[in-house]
């Protein structure tokens, strides 16, 4: 899966999906914009699935989120990582069709990560060789997908704020939205605003 996010350069935004659905990819934006508070109404969305595939499984949501937060924030997804589940209105993230099979081809494939829904049922068989990373909504991708949630550790310089003793950011970093509007915050403004 492949996204390209950039500015809108006239007043309405384009929106383009090769491969996939154009209704669902809008709907996952507009999730992402109420979820994560990712203005998406200022930029334009490109998505394309690679070899002219059509595709229609809601299992590759996930996997299409994952593509526009990482070129939305201009991060590259880390090699060796993938995602299977669906995503509800709400945010949540739900299991894919067939997640135990998905996992086990992911691993064969030599995916060492998979983002997958956290309401996996407890007895589904892991397969050897693949960190299974359960997550239950959009706000925890960017930290299941490291590389971006450390991208913001670096560039906004707040891995020294998640301490106990002045609680400026929530501990576990969950609620991404609020953390990364007190980083930028600060990034602006010093340590403890204006």
């Amino acid at each position: 899966v492949q996204a390209l996010v950039s500015g809108a350069a006239y007043g309405t935004p384009q929106r383009s999906a090769t491969g996939y659905d154009a209704r669902r990819m809008n709907m996952l934006l507009a999730v992402l914009e109420k979820r994560l508070g990712m203005k998406m109404f200022q930029k334009d969305v490109f998505l394309n699935f690679a070899g002219g595939f059509r595709v229609a499984d809601p299992g590759l949501d996930l996997a299409v989120v994952a593509a526009v937060v990482s070129s939305f924030f201009d991060r590259p997804i880390a090699p060796g990582v993938c995602c299977a589940a669906e995503v509800g209105l709400s945010g949540e993230v739900r299991p894919a069709p067939r997640s135990e099979q998905r996992i086990g081809e992911a691993a064969r494939l030599g995916f060492r990560r998979i983002v997958v829904s956290d309401y996996l049922a407890p007895h589904v068989r892991r397969a050897k060789g693949i960190e299974v990373v359960p997550i239950q909504r959009i706000d925890q991708l960017p930290k299941a997908l490291e590389e971006i949630y450390v991208w913001m550790e670096d560039n906004f310089q707040i891995s020294g704020l998640f301490t106990e003793e002045n609680k400026l950011f929530t501990k576990d970093a969950l609620d991404i939205r609020e953390n990364l509007m007190k980083a930028l915050n600060i990034l602006f403004n010093g340590v403890g605003g204006a």
